[in-house]
């Protein structure tokens, strides 16, 4: 599914929210990164997979800074549309809204809608 890598081009911004971003498709969190460092966002998007690399590291990025927000890609949420839930992707978002919780419980959870949703997500949330 990934690599688990992140993904950096346009450089991280010196001041804005902090923002962790994570989702299941590799050019999505490229383009989402970029997105939100051009608008001005300290932000750093990994890929994940349902698996316990991905949990671990999940977790690291987590520890790593104090986050203003977790941005949750759409296709793991179930949230994008034409997306459908299934019980082993509800299961998964379960698991890693906890490793959220665990690990950053002041972080506002930020659901990204699609692709294209991803500012307006974080206005959405942040304000």
């Amino acid at each position: 599914m990934t690599n688990n890598k992140t993904v950096d081009l346009i450089e991280m911004p010196k001041k804005g929210w902090r923002i962790l971003g994570f989702g299941a498709d590799e050019d999505i969190a490229l383009t989402n990164q970029n997105r939100m460092r051009d608008d001005g966002l300290r932000a750093t998007v990994i890929t994940v997979a349902d698996d316990v690399a991905s949990d671990k590291r999940l977790t690291e990025e987590l520890k790593k800074d104090t986050y203003d927000g977790v941005a949750i890609g759409g296709l793991i949420s179930s949230q994008m549309p034409g997306s459908s839930p299934t019980s082993r992707m509800s299961l998964w978002f379960e698991r890693l809204l906890n490793i959220v919780q665990d690990n950053a419980p002041a972080t506002k959870i930020i659901l990204v809608l699609g692709p294209d949703d991803i500012l307006p997500a974080v206005r959405r949330v942040l304000g």
